[in-house]
């Protein structure tokens, strides 16, 4: 007995899904770097200066990746990553 495999064309590969990483820094040099790093890679990446601005956005666009100074006027990076994961239950947390 033989079992048929069906091979779809050539043309017709899945559509790869692009990721989304979130890049926080007050330093709009550094916003402006990693934005071109990760652009070059297909990645999408949306910049923000501050906590506040990136949580605003997780609702509309929702982060694969959170990259973040923690060190950083008024509002630190970590209650970020906190609201992250409620948005994101899936998410893992990693301090370097």
């Amino acid at each position: 007995m033989s079992e048929a495999m069906t091979i779809p064309p050539l043309g017709e590969a899945p559509a790869k899904r692009i990721p989304t990483v979130y890049f926080i820094d007050d330093s709009a040099t550094m916003r402006e770097v990693i934005k071109i790093a990760f652009r070059r890679e297909n990645i999408n990446v949306i910049t923000c200066a501050d906590a506040a601005s990136a949580l605003a956005q997780f609702e509309q666009n929702r982060p694969d990746v959170v990259i973040t100074d923690v060190i950083m006027p008024i509002r630190t990076a970590t209650p970020s990553a906190a609201k992250s994961s409620n948005i994101r239950n899936s998410a893992k947390r990693r301090s370097c």
